[in-house]
């Protein structure tokens, strides 16, 4: 792979891959440090024949007649694997995954999800992380990352990937009647979905937390399947009761944060898993896949945790450092969990800590 720093800042303009709120981020840094962007391009058919910013989004094949020898720049966390390998497959000379964008270039290629990493994984923290599991799979997987973290091999995730409905490994986790699930950061009712395919009778209340207004629309279309079930709730999880400052807009990575990069900001109300089910059946099961804020929504759950133990399936990839620290916080808590890991893509992201009381 040609130098990137001689590719991207020492000579033309660059092309990015990603027409979305990582691209546009792309675009504004690359234009302060004076180079040009020559076009977006995407596999979302709905953005081709657009702009960003005066900069023409096309779509793969007419971006490869125009700039197959120009340096692609890709701005995607969830599709890095399979766009690099689209890519290269087609055809293009020099192109850049996010990971070795980010690890060159860190000021330029912001990605929080990565900051760090490539300094965590000989850590000590990462040594006593490696301690922490209760099983060969999850050793495996976590020996994985840190590989990456290592290397930023293309090759490592789709070594790892768990192949069962995500949050729901087969073995680990069961289901009785009397379950209560608590699912935070719902999006438009994936994991609901997946629950209901996997128990297609099951009458369990099923609490989902969803704080962006769009996705919460799509999540309520699809909880209004299941009436008397499904129990929707138009706000995000955090370690006190209060509002927070959201980015809006869609999609399955808005976030709390300053960084309006993409998105309309709002204030959205926030609740501790403890005083929002301080006066309900506490969950039995919680899901979290928040966008960084699991350790703070953790921190509102500490009581519940302490209390009953519920099954735990939290995403542990938004920060390299919360793939040991979630799991120790839980752990601090109740010495009886055992504690899983599994990973469900062929990129860096959808990392799941299980914590499954002994």
């Amino acid at each position: 792979m040609p130098d990137i720093v001689s590719s991207v800042f020492g000579r033309g303009p660059v092309v990015i891959f990603g027409a979305a709120r990582m691209g546009r981020a792309f675009l504004g840094t690359l234009r302060s440090n004076g180079v040009e962007v020559a076009a977006f391009s995407d596999n979302a058919t709905e953005k081709w024949g657009g702009e960003i910013e005066g900069v023409d989004v096309l779509d793969p094949g007419t971006l490869r007649e125009r700039h197959r020898t120009t340096p692609v720049l890709i701005a995607s966390l969830l599709g890095e694997n399979e766009m690099y390998r689209q890519l290269t497959g087609a055809g293009f000379t020099s192109v850049y995954p996010l990971s070795v964008l980010h690890h060159a270039r860190p000021d330029v290629f912001v990605a929080p999800y990565l900051d760090g990493a490539w300094d965590s994984a000989d850590s000590a923290d990462a040594r006593e992380g490696a301690r922490l599991w209760a099983d060969d799979e999850s050793r495996t997987v976590y020996d994985g990352i840190m590989e990456y973290r290592r290397t930023r091999s293309m090759d490592v995730y789709p070594r790892i990937q768990s192949r069962h409905p995500q949050y729901f490994p087969p073995g680990l986790i069961t289901f009785t009647p009397q379950d209560v699930i608590l699912d935070g950061g719902a999006f438009d009712g994936d994991t609901l979905r997946s629950f209901m395919a996997l128990h297609p009778n099951a009458k369990n209340t099923y609490y989902a937390f969803e704080p962006d207004p769009t996705n919460f629309a799509k999540l309520s279309a699809t909880g209004a399947r299941y009436p008397g079930r499904f129990v929707g709730v138009n706000a995000g999880l955090g370690a006190t009761d209060g509002n927070m400052t959201f980015t809006s807009g869609g999609g399955v990575d808005r976030t709390f944060t300053n960084d309006p990069v993409g998105g309309a900001r709002q204030d959205i109300p926030v609740h501790t898993i403890d005083r929002f089910f301080a006066e309900k059946v506490s969950p039995t099961f919680i899901k979290m896949d928040i966008e960084a804020m699991e350790p703070e929504a953790m921190r509102g759950a500490e009581q519940t945790v302490r209390a009953s133990a519920p099954t735990l399936a939290i995403c542990v990839y938004h920060r390299p450092e919360h793939l040991w620290e979630i799991p120790r916080m839980v752990r601090d808590w109740r010495s009886d969990y055992r504690l899983y890991l599994r990973h469900y893509s062929t990129n860096m992201s959808e990392t799941v800590m299980f914590a499954i009381r002994c």
